[in-house]
C-alpha cells in the first residue's frame, strides 16, 4: 500500500528535494496524463464528510479544474493559483461549513504532504490560497475540521479490503491532510487532541498505519500539546522536538512517540 501511494505521488509531483530547496516550485500545471494524476488531483477527494452524508449546496465552485481544457491553457503556477482564488465579496459571505468544504476541494490542498517538511507545504498553502486564510480566521474552524476528520477515521475500515483501489488511496491521503490542518487551529484544543488520539487508536488496527504519513498524527498532537501546555514537550530532546514540530519527513524516536501518547492521554482527561 505504502509503495503504491508513493508511486502515485511521484507521478504528479517533482522530487521532494526540489520543493525543499525552492518552495516556489509547485505542481506542474499541465493536463494530468494518467488516471492516477486525475485521482490525486480530483476535487472529489473530500466529496462529503461521511459516506452516508450529502454535500451542502455550494454557492461558489472553482472556475478552473484539473483535466479541463481551461486548466491545460495555463502555462505557469501563478496563473492557476490566481484563478483559484475566491472572490472577496463571496469569500466573506460563505458560512464556515461551506467554506470548509470548498477549501477541502482546493486542487493543491494535498501539496503539503509532498514536502520534506510538511510545515513548508502548509505555509505555502496559506500563502497561496485566500480561502484557507479566511477559514482559519473563523472561530468554528476547529469544529468543522474535527467533523471531517472523525468521519474519515470511520472510513479507515476500507483498509480491510484486499489489494489497492482508489478509495483506499483517497482515505490514505485525506486523513494526514486533515491532521496537518488540525495542527494549525487556535482553539478547542482539547477536542482537537481527543479527535487526533481517536484517529491514532483507530490507525493501530490497520497495517497501513505504519505508513510514513502516520507520524503526521504525532506532529499534529505535538503542536496541540504545545499550545495547551507550553513546557510539556521539554522532556523531548531538542533535536527530536524540532523534527517533531516541523513535521519533518523522517522516523521519530520510539521514546518521543511514547511521550506524546502519555501527554495526550493526560491532557484529554
Amino acid at each position: 500500500m505504502r509503495n503504491l501511494i508513493t508511486i502515485l505521488m511521484c507521478v504528479l509531483f517533482w522530487s521532494c528535494s526540489q520543493k525543499t530547496e525552492d518552495p516556489e516550485i509547485i505542481v506542474n500545471p499541465k493536463e494530468p496524463e494518467t488516471q492516477n494524476d486525475v485521482f490525486l488531483f480530483d476535487l472529489g477527494l473530500f466529496c462529503c464528510k461521511c459516506s452516508d452524508s450529502t454535500t451542502i449546496e455550494r454557492s461558489w465552485d472553482y472556475p478552473v479544474k484539473p483535466g479541463t481544457e481551461e486548466w491545460k491553457n495555463f502555462h505557469d503556477n501563478d496563473g492557476i493559483v490566481n484563478a483559484l482564488q475566491i472572490p472577496e465579496d463571496i469569500l466573506v459571505s460563505l458560512s464556515t461549513e461551506e467554506l470548509t468544504e470548498i477549501c477541502l476541494g482546493y486542487p493543491f490542498l494535498h501539496y503539503a504532504l509532498y514536502f520534506d517538511r510538511y510545515n513548508d507545504g502548509l505555509d505555502k498553502l496559506f500563502n497561496d490560497f485566500n480561502g484557507v486564510r479566511e477559514l482559519f480566521k473563523r472561530e468554528d474552524v476547529s469544529k468543522e475540521l474535527i467533523g471531517w476528520y472523525d468521519c474519515q477515521i470511520k472510513n479507515l475500515t476500507i483498509w480491510n479490503r484486499e489489494g489497492f483501489d482508489t478509495q483506499k488511496g483517497m482515505v490514505s491521503i485525506k486523513t494526514p491532510t486533515l491532521e496537518a490542518l488540525l495542527s494549525r487551529v487556535s482553539s478547542d484544543y482539547k477536542d482537537v487532541l481527543r479527535s487526533l488520539v481517536n484517529g491514532y487508536e483507530e490507525k493501530l488496527m490497520y497495517s497501513d498505519s505504519t505508513s510514513y504519513k502516520s507520524y503526521l498524527n504525532f506532529s499534529a498532537r505535538a503542536h496541540i500539546i504545545q499550545k495547551m501546555c507550553g513546557q510539556c514537550l521539554d522532556e523531548i530532546p531538542e533535536n527530536e522536538r524540532i523534527y517533531l514540530l516541523d513535521a519533518y519527513r523522517r522516523a521519530l524516536n520510539d521514546n518521543t512517540l511514547t511521550i506524546i501518547n502519555r501527554l495526550s492521554y493526560q491532557l484529554i482527561k
